[in-house]
């Protein structure tokens, strides 16, 4: 809460310097500066200025003030005009603010896809020619770099997954590649509106924890990628409704066992086909949930207050 409001009032005051310089701002960006006279006397939506009756008289027909939805485009280039200005609204900024969080995003976007650009790029020991003579590799580094510039520019999304209609997402196929270290992006903002995540490959790699964490408004998870432990990144989301780490070798300590029970808006639950599970969860405190599927596991004993779930539908405990 404290870095919220920290972070509120240095946008506060960047926009209040941004007003008050903002003659010499309009001239290092390029933007002529409008006299009041000049103004345009319509109450209109000021994220697309509109000056019907300047059009032949604007002066000497130079740049016109930015066009905040064609900005919003640029970087989301699938947005259409409606939904460019929701993106605007959503900000719930002025349009000085507007302005240089656009710009803020812009960087963000450069900075990552040169980030991913060096980490797909970089050569690494299998890519050695005697070992991988087709670059399958590489190939693989560039498709999931691909896939995160597009994700982030909201260019993906699945038509139906756990109960959701045309869900924003994301799947990386990793075999045995890696994913690429946290640190390609900053912040976590730029793909908080991602709500179905899915990883497959053959081991979850080293970075996976964190870059689990740039993921912070999911809805769905789905790891399908011989995961051994419970990564606290994966109990720390509390806005999933939906965990499926079905067919891994996932074995849950009592730590594990305690962070998962945390997870209490849960609506599905599926540890199938992890057979040397170990512990039992408990499902206790999750009352909303609807489907446990616990099938192939190992375990011995009674999921812990299974029995009292108030909502639950399906339940699978086949050994």
């Amino acid at each position: 809460a404290d870095t919220d409001s920290a972070i509120a009032e240095l946008r506060r005051q960047i926009a209040e310097q941004a007003l008050a310089r903002r003659v010499e701002i309009k001239g290092l960006l390029d933007i002529p500066h409008l006299q009041p006279w000049m103004q345009p006397p319509m109450g209109l939506d000021r994220s697309f200025l509109v000056y019907p009756l300047w059009q032949r008289l604007w002066p000497f027909h130079g740049p016109r003030p930015p066009n905040l939805v064609a900005k919003v485009q640029e970087l989301y280039p699938r947005l259409g005009n409606a939904d460019a200005r929701s993106f605007l609204s959503a900000l719930n900024m002025t349009d000085p603010e507007k302005l240089l969080e656009l710009e803020r995003l812009k960087a963000e976007y450069q900075a990552m896809d040169t980030q991913l650009t060096r980490w797909s790029e970089t050569p690494v020991a299998a890519d050695n020619p005697l070992i991988d003579p087709l670059g399958t590799g590489r190939g693989r580094r560039r498709y999931i770099a691909s896939q995160l510039c597009a994700a982030w520019r909201r260019e993906t999304s699945t038509v139906y997954m756990a109960g959701l209609f045309n869900v924003p997402s994301l799947e990386l196929q990793l075999d045995d590649e890696g994913l690429p270290p946290a640190s390609f992006i900053t912040g976590t903002s730029g793909f908080n509106h991602i709500q179905f995540l899915r990883i497959s490959g053959n081991a979850f790699p080293a970075s996976g924890p964190d870059f689990l964490t740039k993921f912070t408004g999911l809805a769905v998870l789905r790891l399908d990628c011989y995961l051994t432990e419970l990564p606290s990144a994966v109990t720390d989301m509390t806005t999933l409704n939906h965990l499926d780490l079905n067919d891994n070798d996932l074995r849950l300590t009592e730590d594990a066992v305690q962070r998962l029970a945390g997870m209490v808006n849960l609506q599905h639950l599926d540890l199938n086909d992890n057979p040397d599970l170990d512990l039992t969860p408990d499902v206790s405190q999750m009352s909303r949930l609807r489907r446990l599927r616990l099938a192939n596991t190992g375990i011995s004993q009674w999921p812990i207050g299974a029995g009292a779930l108030p909502v639950v539908e399906e339940l699978h405990l086949q050994t």
